[in-house]
């Protein structure tokens, strides 16, 4: 997490670097079995970003549009209701612009309907709320659902 946060401050070529060892460490913490869903869920987020930057950045880096999908589903497959893990899938659905507006609308209206397992949780789950009620709206404007 803290190397995302140095590489949207370094230089591009530098990032790119960062984005590459941030990924060989999630995959790493899967490798050794940390059979939880943050690992997973910090690898469909890598996946899902780095191929919102455009498809050179992506190629890069190794970043694949089939791989960012199934990190949340092997997420959510160990951890079901798991907030984070629902509302990064969503995101990632977003950040895709071939990404499907209605299963992101579907997952974020999940994510509202979840009991919070805390004020952690809590925290998170507030913008979401608004989220599924704007997007519908806003791809309805652009003609992205009927």
């Amino acid at each position: 997490m803290a190397q995302g946060r140095l590489a949207q401050f370094a230089g591009i070529l530098e990032s790119l670097n960062m984005a590459k060892e941030g990924r060989g460490n999630l995959e790493r913490a899967i490798q050794l079995g940390m059979n939880t869903a943050p690992p997973y869920v910090g690898l469909g987020v890598w996946h899902a970003t780095m191929i919102s930057k455009g498809s050179l950045a992506a190629a890069v880096v190794g970043a694949k549009r089939s791989d960012a999908l199934n990190p949340f589903k092997k997420a959510l497959g160990q951890e079901p209701e798991n907030l984070r893990a629902r509302l990064e899938y969503a995101t990632a659905l977003l950040l895709d612009s071939r990404g499907n507006r209605t299963a992101a609308i579907a997952r974020l209206q999940k994510v509202v309907r979840l009991t919070p397992a805390d004020d952690w949780q809590r925290r998170e789950q507030r913008p979401a709320r608004a989220l599924p009620e704007r997007m519908q709206q806003k791809c309805k404007s652009a003609g992205l659902l009927e």
